[in-house]
């Protein structure tokens, strides 16, 4: 399958918050182990956390780019019902009215 969207692909802005994500929480990361402060722990474990909650941004990133050929697009539940010569379905709404004891309303809905 050839790619359409050359580089980074589609969702540029998800991969670019990733690699940031990336860069800053290694940056704190290893400020917290290099660095003789007093919070080192705290920056360690940010740093971490950080790198971390890139992994959301690289999800959304890789989910974007997933190219589907239109064939396996098509909806099978609709030629599943075609095929079977079902036209719908029946739907039971149920008012105040069917509380009181009346009959539910019946509507039949054809698929398109």
């Amino acid at each position: 399958m050839l790619c359409s969207h050359p580089g980074v692909g589609r969702c540029k802005c998800a991969f670019w918050f990733a690699v940031f994500h990336d860069i800053f929480g290694l940056f704190v990361l290893l400020v917290g182990v290099f660095w003789d402060i007093f919070f080192h722990d705290f920056l360690i474990y940010a740093g971490a956390v950080i790198i971390f909650l890139s992994l959301i941004w690289w999800v959304f990133w890789y989910t974007g780019n997933i190219e589907v050929p239109p064939e396996e697009l098509e909806d099978d539940i609709a030629q599943y019902k075609h095929s079977k010569g079902i036209s719908g379905s029946d739907l039971h709404l149920y008012s105040h009215s069917a509380l009181r004891g009346d009959p539910p309303l019946h509507i039949c809905i054809h698929a398109a």
